[in-house]
């Protein structure tokens, strides 16, 4: 402070308002720097407010989002079960149609045997009596 009153004193001013200038300037600076640094504060103090609700917003989304994501992958879940069930009866179903399928081919297939085998019988000439063969009468017993 010294320095500051011989300042203002070679500058022309009284001793009485040097004296005074001398004290009220640093002061005065003292001041400014406070208000500054609190004026910086606050507008970290702002940032730093608007920095959490920006992340409680984005946090909101993401419960939103994750709860949406949980939905669907249960309907997912219940859509694939569906479709093993589905697939499942489809083989099953499948495969009876092919064990129908081989047991009608049999029955095809003894069934033409039958057919040639009865053409076969009564192609034969009787001897008159208009009776019917005996092998012809043992395959009509077969049916």
């Amino acid at each position: 402070m010294p320095f500051l009153i011989a300042l203002f004193a070679r500058a022309g001013l009284s001793q009485g308002l040097s004296r005074v200038l001398g004290f009220l300037v640093p002061l005065g600076l003292a001041a400014l720097i406070l208000g500054l640094l609190w004026a910086r504060g606050t507008h970290y103090e702002d940032q730093r407010d608007t920095a959490r609700a920006q992340v409680e917003a984005a946090n909101a989304k993401l419960a939103v989002s994750n709860a949406s994501i949980a939905t669907l992958q249960g309907k997912i879940a219940e859509q694939n079960a569906a479709i093993d069930k589905q697939s499942a009866a489809y083989t099953a179903a499948k495969k009876q149609a092919d064990a129908d399928h081989m047991k009608l081919a049999d029955q095809a297939k003894s069934s033409d045997q039958q057919i040639a085998r009865f053409r076969e019988l009564a192609a034969k000439k009787g001897d008159g009596k208009c009776e019917a063969p005996a092998a012809l009468l043992d395959e009509v017993g077969k049916l």
